[in-house]
């Protein structure tokens, strides 16, 4: 006989058309229905989602809580998903999911028991490739999801990562919300299209979205339904378990690849959210490795494991999949960007009191004033570094490195250049550094030349007024009358990778905020128009050319920054919007033919074949590569959505999407929605920042290579102008943590969850190949084993490194 496993629940958006408060009563009120559903109906059961929610209940309704806790022992109340909320399955950084599983499944077995074995995330708008391994690693066998609708794959499959790690996929037939009888039919009969095929499915109902559940109108149109459909199939009020329990997935079809595309304009609207939620991923990773740099190194803890915790969890609630991709109204939005904002300011905090600690530990007395600079990274840093210091404006100021060597710098505009009223000063420098992996390195700043071989001191004054800059090791040019990029040579090949100029594409956007409905989407040649082109800033450490374009009222400056020692071109842009209904694109025309792209997805990357009209999904950065393997690598430290198509001469132009602008979480006049009468707030107006580096190169690079210019964009060296004090230990740099080979790198390092002693350390394999190296920790030498794009957990205790899962327990068997 035909069974439907009729899986009672509620999807609730904590924020969306609401704010988190009313998102709060809305869980509330929907789980107290559900009890109430069950005394009326012996037979229903409920199934629900999201550690966050369950601990809403828990601090504001004990009682209930405690209702639901008896519930689940009797197995008629389900809990699953193993994470904080339902997040954006694309653009969370891949320790985000990590983080999701370990907060969400170490609470669920806390409060319940037990971890469940059920992913679930019905309504994100897309799945990156690599979940599969995020999941299985959290305990979770299973993920159940409704979105892409239409796809090629059956709906049930098993889906694998490029490391072989692999989950049973669930796609639901129908929706996961049933107002009404009639939606309940559809939902129904969509199911039974297919269960020719598996002979069991499970079938949602329930009222959803702004939560409400199994309402007693569902319930009993079911009823009614189980009488009409019992010749043909068995209704039955189940759960996801006990489905996964009765089919056996061995024999299902194994498919690979990310599950897309959905909603794909929600990838570059709402800027302000996405840079905030990329500032908060870096600052968060970056004060937990200094954290742990300054307790190992000092033996100062700047914050507790719980502290992070409670960090943590406010980064992926504001991941929720109606916040990071910008489909909420603009009073959430403002409260997402607050919650990030603390984030930041919390992150920063602790990195801050991690930097103190380690110098406190020294002592600091002798010639010059100690500058300490810190590597967060688990690979040796090797470049020009920016610094800001209090100097008195009438001193010399000399830098010295840990070998007393003169260090030449180029003197830049400080953010405060004027003189204070003490007559004390600002001084902002660039010089070239070298700071050891997961560590520091100590130079010193001498305010004379006394003891000083030669004063190298760089003004850099503007020699050569050509729209050219040149470093020995690329080669950019620009076009006098576009401002764009006309020549991009890689000097190691000699490789041209610009094929004619690009432009500033002004689309009309008619879509609404998912990037959806019937609203006009075009480019009608429209562009921003060069209004000035000038170079700023020749020196030895740094040249500049900044640009302005216009369009309307709208203006972008741009400031092209090329590197002594760099092999990428940096560009910092500020962006004043004033256009709604637009979508704006900054295009590269590359001399690229027969391209494939890498894209970075969370711990590791997508490979896509050929052009993408339509905004494709890219973390931080992509690399555009031709057949022979030149290509250029573009990083960003803020975007997400990138487009691909031919030029007229069969190149390649590269489009990176900056933002949309419509109205929040409506529609546009297309729609029958809008009116001319009301007031609309429109995404992405007024200004923003964002950096792009674009690195070519005229033979192939290796990920590893790809992955570290985006790390130095997003996560770069930090550094502690100190002063002079005593302390035990002498005033030199020191080195963590870091890895043998290239390919495999230090994603986290923090203190175990479970209070035991020792290190928690996590690493990923970037570029696709078995790899045997070895980790330095402290002075010692672990040997390590990683599998093509593995992500590797490792305890380090008492000089032994043992392998654990997300959950930090020894049990998961690969």
């Amino acid at each position: 006989m035909k069974k439907l496993h009729m899986i009672g629940n509620s999807h609730i958006d904590p924020v969306w058309f609401w704010d988190k408060a009313e998102g709060m009563q809305a869980v509330k009120a929907t789980f107290r229905s559900a009890l109430d559903r069950m005394k009326e109906y012996p037979d229903f059961t409920f199934t629900a989602s999201s550690a966050q929610f369950y601990q809403w209940i828990e601090k504001i309704d004990p009682d209930m809580f405690e209702e639901i806790k008896q519930r689940v022992k009797e197995g008629r109340w389900l809990y699953v998903g193993g994470w904080i909320v339902e997040p954006d399955c694309n653009m969370p950084c891949g320790e985000a999911f990590v983080r999701q599983g370990l907060y969400g499944q170490r609470y669920f077995k806390k409060t319940f028991g037990a971890y469940t074995t059920i992913g679930f995330c019905v309504d994100s708008f897309g799945h990156n490739h690599n979940l599969p391994q995020l999941l299985k690693k959290a305990g979770l066998n299973y993920y159940v999801y409704m979105r892409p609708i239409i796809d090629q794959r059956p709906p049930l499959f098993r889906w694998q990562s490029k490391d072989g790690t692999a989950v049973t996929a669930v796609r639901l037939m129908g929706e996961y919300t049933t107002w009404f009888d009639e939606k309940l039919k559809v939902n129904i009969d969509s199911t039974l299209e297919i269960l020719d095929s598996y002979g069991q499915y499970p079938c949602f109902f329930g009222v959803g979205n702004h939560g409400g559940g199994p309402t007693i109108q569902n319930i009993e149109g079911l009823l009614k339904f189980k009488a009409q459909y019992a010749q043909e199939v068995e209704l039955e009020f189940s759960s996801l378990q006990r489905f996964f329990e009765v089919y056996d997935a061995s024999k299902a079809p194994v498919y690979e690849g990310e599950l897309e595309k959905c909603n794909v304009g929600c990838y570059s609207i709402q800027s302000d959210v996405k840079r905030m939620n990329r500032l908060a991923e870096n600052a968060l990773l970056r004060a937990e490795r200094l954290n742990m740099m300054g307790l190992l190194l000092s033996g100062v803890r700047s914050a507790s494991v719980k502290e992070f915790e409670e960090i943590w969890s406010v980064l992926l609630f504001n991941q929720f999949h109606d916040v990071l991709p910008g489909t909420s109204i603009k009073e959430a939005a403002e409260q997402v960007l607050h919650d990030l904002s603390r984030v930041v300011s919390l992150s920063k905090d602790i990195e801050n009191h991690a930097l103190q600690a380690i110098a406190q530990t020294m002592n600091t007395y002798g010639e010059g004033f100690p500058l300490l600079l810190f590597n967060p990274h688990g690979y040796k840093f090797f470049g020009e570094v920016e610094v800001e210091a209090e100097w008195f404006c009438k001193d010399e100021l000399v830098i010295t490195d840990g070998e007393g060597q003169n260090v030449p710098y180029q003197r830049v505009r400080a953010s405060a250049p004027m003189n204070h009223m003490n007559l004390a000063g600002r001084r902002r420098f660039l010089f070239t550094a070298s700071i050891p992996p997961m560590g520091f390195a100590v130079y010193k700043l001498h305010k004379t030349a006394k003891q000083i071989s030669q004063v190298a001191y760089a003004p850099a004054p503007i020699h050569n007024p050509e729209l050219v800059l040149d470093n020995g090791r690329i080669r950019c040019a620009f076009d006098s009358v576009t401002g764009m990029l006309c020549s991009l040579i890689d000097h190691g090949t000699g490789t041209e990778l610009i094929d004619s100029v690009g432009t500033y594409k002004v689309f009309t956007d008619g879509k609404d905020a998912w990037g959806s409905g019937p609203g006009v989407l075009g480019y009608f040649g429209e562009h921003m128009r060069l209004k000035e082109i000038t170079k700023v800033e020749e020196g030895t450490h740094r040249s500049t050319i900044r640009t302005v374009h216009t369009y309307n009222n709208s203006e972008l400056i741009q400031l092209h920054r090329l590197y002594a020692n760099a092999e990428h071109l940096e560009v910092y842009s500020i962006l004043r919007w004033n256009e709604p209904n637009t979508r704006l694109k900054l295009s590269y025309t590359l001399n690229l033919e027969n391209v494939s792209v890498q894209a970075e997805m969370p711990y590791g990357f997508i490979d896509r074949q050929g052009i993408e009209v339509d905004d494709a999904f890219m973390q931080r950065y992509i690399n555009v590569s031709s057949p022979h393997g030149a290509g250029v690598v573009l990083a960003n430290d803020s975007k997400y959505a990138y487009s691909l198509d031919r030029t007229p001469s069969n190149k390649t132009a590269l489009d990176i999407t900056v933002l949309r602008s419509t109205i929040y979480a409506h529609g546009t006049n297309t729609v029958p929605w809008y009116h001319e009468s009301e007031t609309y707030r429109y995404t992405d107006l007024g200004e923003q920042t964002f950096t792009l580096a674009i690195r070519p190169h005229g033979g192939a690079l290796e990920p590893w290579q790809a992955h570290r210019l985006a790390d130095r964009l997003n996560m770069p060296s930090t550094y502690l102008a100190d002063s002079w004090h005593h302390g035990a230990k002498p005033c030199v740099g020191a080195s963590l943590a870091s890895t043998e080979a290239s390919n495999v790198i230090i994603t986290a390092i923090k203190q175990p969850e479970n209070g035991a002693e020792g290190v928690i350390i996590r690493l990923l394999e970037t570029d696709g190949g078995e790899t045997d190296t070895l980790l330095h920790f402290q002075g010692k030498d672990y040997p390590i084993h990683c599998k093509p794009f593995e992500i590797k957990t490792l305890l380090l205790k008492d000089g032994k490194g043992v392998e654990c899962n997300f959950l930090e327990e020894n049990c998961y068997d690969a």
